[in-house]
């Protein structure tokens, strides 16, 4: 008996998890009202460099990248991408090489955005806002810790 109530709930806490990734948004929301995130985003703080690059959405795709270095060396970075499926806008991040997470989408307005993945350990939420032309505020947290930065938008140079 004590097997059956453990499958059942393993199984419960997988099923759980992909319904929550899977709950619906408005059929009328649509990847391109995401466009003003593409861009180049930077910021220097506390000697440390940040730039994120958002191309603009194509289909039902948009990808990111993320890069952070200061100057003893030390440096993360992040892939990320931004996927419409049928039922709604999923926020994947893959940190420094590792496997995607996925975080939905749960609120959207002209223009700010909040992702959410409350099965995560950190962060649990990522939101962009879009506060001038040229400034984003980006806030990534869970219940006990936030981190928030403000970018701005700068000429792509490669």
């Amino acid at each position: 008996m004590q097997k059956i109530y453990l499958i059942s709930v393993i199984f419960y806490c997988l099923i759980s998890q992909s319904i929550t990734i899977a709950q619906e948004v408005p059929e009328s929301i649509e990847l391109d009202s995401l466009s003003w995130l593409s861009g180049y985003w930077t910021d220097i703080q506390d000697k440390k460099s940040i730039e994120e690059i958002w191309l603009a959405p194509r289909d039902s795709l948009m990808l990111g990248m993320h890069r952070e270095y200061n100057a003893s060396g030390r440096f993360f970075y992040e892939f990320l991408r931004i996927e419409q499926t049928e039922k709604n806008i999923i926020y994947y991040a893959a940190p420094a090489g590792r496997s995607a997470t996925p975080f939905r989408l749960v609120e959207i307005a002209e223009n700010r955005v909040v992702f959410e993945n409350k099965t995560h350990d950190f962060p649990q939420e990522i939101s962009y806002t879009l506060e001038n032309d040229s400034t984003l505020l980006v806030q990534v947290g869970s219940s006990d810790k936030s981190i928030e930065w403000r970018w701005i938008k700068a000429q792509f140079i490669y």
